[in-house]
């Protein structure tokens, strides 16, 4: 703090030095060389219009200075307390200030005293003389003295005729005293030999001092023990340091001159307190900080293996889990009692969520694996008024999906129930579509991948019976699965379109939506294609392409100068579905009009760029998203077979 002061003084110090000296110029300027006579006339400054200017120049200067003399006695009696612990050293800077304020000498002095100590940091607070202060403030008291002396010489008898015995030190002394030039010496060695031996009349004001700079010292220490206990020890270990200066300060004024004021030997003991309590202080800011630094670099650890677990890296994601844990055992055993309550706690709730998270891991793994039977739906009639407990699970188009109970002589069947959505008149292409679909659909029945129907009919209204799949769809399930479920999905999707290509049907609205998933115990999920709606058979030229979905369309769907809609269809589409399942997006996003604009003149960006997923996917998945139909695999079989080699490697 001290050099604090000492920077904010130059400053002040150099600004109150300048202005005067600066007007002290421009008034010798002002009159230097000027003539006393011009033709036998007066000569007046008005003539010489320059050196009128730097007279009033040297006017205004010394005016401004008259102004800057109470504010440099009250900042210097009070700021330079906290250097000068002793009232009467200011009081004598007092005293240089009145005596040598003209002419910018009192700041000549300042600035070289300053100068002094910066120089030398090793003056105390009760030794301002050693800095030359004695050499220029006492001057004025030797002037005093030695007008006293000449006074007192005057009024004295005459001295007698008789000779008398000369004492050669009086006379040395006498002689002295009587020159002028030895005498203005000898009464500023008297004036400061009688500042040496008035100590005891001082000590009031330097206890004073003491006391001062001890109850500061005090409430600085205080101030820190109160930072330190909030655990705020940057804070704390400034406060000490000011209050170790304070202390010595204090020790500085009750030791001037030898004058026993305040006990110092209790000062110096609480500098020693003192002192080991910054310490100790810097100590805890040091190991508060590698705790943090530690706790912080753990935290990003733990986000990496949640990335890991998000992309379906299971096993790795669950060992990174464990090595977090791990580390965090020893952090937490290494505090003691109420350390570090607030990183404490944030111990606590990383190795709970990473034991949490090893827990969901390990389920997941342990019921994982390839299904060995995939469930299929009895083959049953289904009576539409027998059903029950119907309650809507989705809609799309222009139908509504509901879950159904059928009861059955061994147990209820649970079932999905298709039918058009009912808003006045139903319409005949409506129920036409329908019964289309459920016709189409049943010559899929049958394989494991594509979602079984049960029966269909037209009575009291459309409607198609479904096997119902509990397990949500595509969309929602992706980001649960790890790199192999998703291949081992990718691939029984692949099987599913690939079954009805065969006999001679294209989906041509395969969507995340689209592929539901049914429920295996101690197995991964099993997924099939549903919603056989916009579905037609390769023969049906129609150009109906109402309900299609933009972000995973083909562009041939857009545009037909791609050529028209096939099988090839179904390929771009299992090609956006499967970037989503492995990246988590699909590969154009948007509304439905920049989506498109997007599938018709942009590239997507390879899915190992957007996931951490194998490299190879970028070449599968390209291919089948290319834009011209020629580019992409000739048939489903030869994406199956990719995404095959890709899964046994």
């Amino acid at each position: 703090m001290s050099s604090t002061r000492t920077d904010k003084y130059w400053l002040r110090v150099k600004l109150a030095y300048v202005v005067p000296l600066v007007g002290l110029i421009f008034g010798v300027l002002a009159f230097a060389g000027l003539p006393s006579s011009v033709d036998g006339s007066e000569v007046t400054l008005s003539a010489y219009p320059l050196r009128a200017s730097m007279f009033w120049a040297y006017i205004l200067s010394s005016v401004v200075a008259v102004f800057q003399l109470p504010h440099a006695i009250y900042r210097d009696k009070k700021e330079l307390s906290k250097d000068y612990s002793s009232i009467n050293q200011r009081h004598w800077i007092t005293v240089g200030i009145l005596l040598y304020f003209s002419g910018g000498l009192y700041y000549l002095w300042y600035l070289l005293a300053r100068y002094w100590r910066t120089r030398n940091d090793t003056v105390s607070g009760g030794s301002i003389r050693d800095i030359g202060i004695r050499h220029i403030p006492l001057l004025g008291v030797a002037v005093s003295r030695l007008g006293q002396s000449l006074q007192t010489e005057t009024q004295a008898e005459p001295p007698s005729q008789q000779p008398q015995p000369v004492d050669t030190n009086t006379a040395e002394s006498s002689a002295t005293t009587a020159s002028p030039e030895f005498g203005a010496k000898s009464a500023a060695q008297e004036a400061y030999e009688s500042t040496e031996t008035s100590a005891t009349l001082r000590a009031p004001h330097l206890q004073a001092a003491a006391e001062e700079a001890y109850e500061s010292a005090e409430s600085l220490r205080q101030d820190a023990d109160a930072a330190r206990e909030e655990r705020n020890y940057d804070t704390s270990v400034e406060y000490y340091e000011e209050a170790v200066e304070q202390y010595q300060a204090a020790l500085d004024s009750a030791s001037t001159h030898d004058v026993g004021l305040i006990d110092t030997a209790e000062i110096n003991e609480q500098i020693a307190l003192v002192k080991d309590q910054k310490q100790q202080a810097r100590q805890q800011q040091a190991r508060q900080s590698h705790l943090t630094e530690r706790v912080t670099s753990l935290q990003a650890t733990y986000d990496k293996g949640d990335a890991l677990a998000n992309s379906g890296e299971l096993e790795q994601a669950r060992s990174v889990f464990q090595d977090v844990e791990s580390s965090l055992v020893p952090l937490a055993d290494s505090l003691s009692g109420d350390e570090f309550p607030d990183i404490r706690e944030t111990i606590v709730s990383l190795k709970e969520q990473c034991q949490q998270r090893q827990a969901e891991l390990t389920e997941r793994l342990d019921a994982g694996g390839v299904p060995d039977t995939i469930p299929h739906v009895p083959d049953v009639s289904v009576e539409y008024t027998r059903l029950t407990e119907q309650e809507p699970i989705g809609s799309g188009g222009n139908a509504d999906v509901t879950k159904a109970r059928l009861p059955t002589p061994d147990e209820d069947m649970l079932l999905a129930i298709k039918e058009p959505r009912m808003s006045g008149t139903l319409h005949q292409d409506t129920v036409d579509q329908i019964l289309t679909e459920a016709e189409t659909w049943d010559k899929l029945d049958g394989h494991d991948h594509i979602v079984g129907l049960v029966d269909y009919g037209s009575d009291p209204l459309p409607w198609i019976a479904m096997e119902y799949m509990d397990a949500g769809h595509l969309g929602e399930q992706g980001s649960e699965m790890d790199i192999q479920q998703m291949l081992w999905t990718a691939i029984a999707v692949t099987k599913g379109v690939r079954h009805a290509h065969r006999r001679g049907v294209a989906h041509l609205d395969l969507k995340p939506e689209n592929i539901l998933f049914r429920s295996v115990d101690d197995a991964w999920n099993v997924p099939k294609v549903a919603d056989w709606g916009l579905s037609k058979q390769l023969l049906d030229h129609s150009k109906s392409m109402k309900g299609l979905s933009p972000q995973y369309a083909a562009p041939e769907q857009f545009d037909e100068s791609f050529g028209p809609v096939d099988d090839l269809t179904d390929i771009y589409q299992l090609g956006a579905v499967f970037y989503e399942l492995f990246t988590g997006s699909p590969p154009f996003e948007g509304q439905p009009a920049k989506a498109m604009h997007k599938v018709l003149h942009e590239q997507p960006t390879p899915p190992s760029e957007r996931a951490s997923v194998p490299s190879e996917l970028d070449e599968i998945l390209g291919k089948s998203l290319a834009k011209e139909k020629t580019d992409r695999y000739d048939n489903v079989a030869y994406l199956r077979d990719a995404l095959t080699k890709l899964s046994n490697e």
